[in-house]
């Protein structure tokens, strides 16, 4: 992937993700981020969607 890592982040730009995403889907060409994506709405999106699979994931563990 990539990035660049500057202080406790790290960094890439769009363009640099379209290209290795595009090299990844066997060069199927995609766009993961356009100047448009409000991309704090899509990481607080993504977070939400990480956190809800781990506690389906804890549910279904006390429950089996």
């Amino acid at each position: 992937m990539p990035v660049r890592r500057q202080a406790r982040y790290v960094e890439s730009s769009r363009e640099e993700l379209n290209r290795w995403l595009a090299r990844e889907l066997a060069g199927e060409p995609v766009e993961i981020a356009t100047p448009e994506t409000d991309l704090s709405a899509e990481l607080k999106r993504g977070l939400a969607f990480v956190r809800r699979q781990g506690r389906n994931r804890g549910e279904r563990k006390r429950r089996g």
